[in-house]
C-alpha cells in the first residue's frame, strides 16, 4: 500500500510540473459560395419562359355549383391546363361572378393543372373568358349557379314475379335550411296483383324536430 501511494504521488507531481503543450488550430477557408466535390460541375437553373397559349382546357367539362342550404352565395372552382408555360387571366362576364385576382395573371407551367376559384353571388347562368397574354380570347367556358334545394325527391319500382305484385312509390322530404329547421316527408305508394288486377295504396306523412 505504502508503494502504491508512493507511486501516485510522483506521478501527481509530474503532472504538475510538466509544460502545457500549445494547440495549433488549422486555417479554415471560408467562402460564400460551396465548392461542388471534385468532378461535379453545378448547372444554373433556367428560368421560365412563358408563351402566348392559343388554347387552354377547363376543367370538369361542365361547371356547375349549387349553392348549400342557407347559403347565397358559394365558390366554384375548376382547373386550367396549357401545353406550354403560359399566363393568362379569367375574367366574368357577370358581376355575380368575383374571380378572386382577376386582374393579376395567372401562370400556367406545361402539363400542370392550375386550380381556380371564384365567388358565386348569386344563383345565375352566365360565362366567363380565358385570355392569354397577347389579349386573346383563347376560351368562352358557360357554367351554372343553381339555388339551394329545398326538398329531396324519390321514386321506385318493384316487381316480385314470385309475390305476382308491382308497386310503385314516390317520396318527397324537406331539406331544413337551418340545423334547427323541423325535417318532414311524405310518400305516397300504390301496389297492382298481376293476377286479379287488384289496386292497393296507401299515403305516409312524417315530421321530425
Amino acid at each position: 500500500m505504502r508503494i502504491l501511494l508512493t507511486a501516485l504521488s510522483v506521478l501527481c507531481a509530474s503532472v504538475a510540473a510538466a509544460e502545457p503543450v500549445p494547440l495549433t488550430l488549422l486555417p479554415v477557408n471560408v467562402s460564400a459560395t460551396p465548392t461542388p466535390p471534385p468532378g461535379l460541375v453545378a448547372v444554373p437553373t433556367a428560368p421560365l419562359v412563358f408563351g402566348a397559349a392559343q388554347s387552354v382546357r377547363v376543367q370538369p367539362s361542365r361547371l356547375v355549383l349549387q349553392l348549400q342550404p342557407g347559403y347565397s352565395t358559394g365558390t366554384l372552382t375548376f382547373t386550367l391546363l396549357t401545353d406550354i408555360n403560359a399566363e393568362v387571366t379569367v375574367q366574368a362576364e357577370d358581376a355575380r361572378l368575383a374571380v378572386r385576382d382577376a386582374q393579376t395573371p395567372l401562370r400556367l407551367q406545361a402539363n400542370q393543372l392550375q386550380s381556380v376559384s371564384a365567388l358565386a353571388l348569386a344563383p345565375h347562368a352566365g360565362t366567363f373568358r380565358v385570355v392569354n397574354s397577347q389579349g386573346a380570347v383563347i376560351a368562352r367556358v358557360p357554367y351554372e349557379i343553381l339555388p339551394p334545394k329545398t326538398v329531396n325527391q324519390s321514386v321506385y319500382f318493384t316487381y316480385s314475379p314470385s309475390g305476382k305484385l308491382a308497386s310503385l312509390s314516390y317520396g318527397v322530404s324537406g331539406i331544413p335550411q337551418t340545423a334547427v329547421d323541423p325535417r318532414w316527408s311524405a310518400s305516397v305508394n300504390m301496389g297492382v296483383d298481376t293476377d286479379t288486377s287488384k289496386l292497393s295504396g296507401g299515403v305516409s306523412i312524417g315530421v321530425s324536430w
